[in-house]
């Protein structure tokens, strides 16, 4: 059963010879702060790491945990795949699964695996041997990830520092720890960042991208939708792109609304159109906020937008965007 990131952090434990660490790329500072505190957990291990593409010879890992014994060494492994193991390389996890013992500790990162993925073989196997995770960079994460590496510098933060903190760098991870530790600087430990210290000393790293747009108006969040779309929609190539990727949303929630006669759960129907993660809540609340007849006129909407932009219709293809992806977010024909 996966653990609950918030939980573990409180009290970083080691609970078996392996973990596993599955999310996106955004989440990639969680997953170096779990590494890390499973190398402080065993200072004395022999730490190497590994990148697994396609073609990686797993049988280096095998004869490092086979020798481990003759050494009496323990070894800390790290094994990072660029994507998901693949089928093949899921049989060698489950041959390194055999050799996993109090001399061998091993870590597996990859790409972020969907519900599908959780009941391989694999999978169950390294569950009974150790910690999962599956991490989704939401906001109890962020703020549990903001915690504990504030708490590594002996610094605290209060609850309204820590709102600030997180709603300037909103999706970014990465800028995220890099203001914590600017923060860390600027301060002499022991100390508690005030909101007074964070609206100073921080700058606004929100992750304003068209992702983010499509996620804020799906979600019916008018003043977020505004503020990103303002960084976003800027000149004529955003707005291509953010036309295309509007184009998207429409067509798939109209496949939402089809399936919706004949499947009442909402996840299946996710699953079924790959829509993964914070996607799953914003498409269903858009489902639930637009009717067919609305989506259909968006798109309409979205043809007079391409006209715009290629000069056949004299309007602002800026403006129209913008009213559309309001329109959108309020539920407005």
């Amino acid at each position: 059963m996966p653990q609950n990131l918030v939980s573990w952090l409180k009290v970083p434990s080691l609970d078996g010879y392996a973990m596993l660490i599955s999310g996106n790329e955004e989440c990639f500072p969680i997953q170096e702060l779990l590494v890390k505190k499973v190398s402080q957990l065993l200072a004395n291990a022999h730490f190497q790491s590994f990148i697994a593409d396609r073609y990686f010879d797993f049988a280096i890992i095998e004869d490092i945990m086979r020798s481990s014994s003759l050494f009496a060494e323990k070894n800390l492994l790290l094994v990072s795949f660029k994507t998901k193991p693949t089928l093949e390389q899921q049989k060698k996890l489950l041959i390194l699964y055999d050799l996993l013992d109090e001399n061998n500790y091993l870590i597996l990162t990859c790409d972020k695996l969907d519900k599908k993925d959780l009941a391989n073989d694999w999978l169950k196997y390294y569950d009974k041997a150790g910690l999962v995770f599956i991490l989704t960079g939401d906001a109890s994460e962020a703020s549990a990830f903001v915690k504990c590496q504030l708490g590594e510098h002996n610094f605290t933060i209060n609850e309204d520092a820590l709102g600030l903190l997180l709603e300037l760098n909103q999706g970014n991870l990465t800028q995220l720890n890099q203001e914590i530790n600017k923060l860390s600087l600027l301060f002499m430990p022991p100390y508690t960042i005030t909101l007074e210290d964070a609206q100073l000393h921080l700058i606004d790293n929100s992750n304003y991208s068209i992702y983010a747009l499509s996620e804020a108006y799906l979600l019916g969040n008018l003043t977020l939708t505004h503020k990103i779309f303002k960084h976003v929609c800027i000149a004529n190539e955003e707005v291509i792109l953010m036309s295309w990727n509007l184009g998207e949303d429409l067509r798939k929630l109209i496949k939402i609304k089809n399936l919706q006669k004949t499947e009442a759960n909402f996840r299946a129907i996710a699953g079924t159109l790959r829509i993964w993660g914070n996607s799953i809540v914003a498409f269903e609340k858009a489902a639930s906020r637009l009717t067919y007849v609305k989506i259909l006129g968006y798109l309409d909407d979205l043809a007079k937008i391409d006209m715009a932009v290629k000069g056949i219709l004299q309007e602002d293809a800026l403006t129209l965007l913008e009213k559309l992806v309001t329109d959108i977010c309020i539920g407005r024909q």
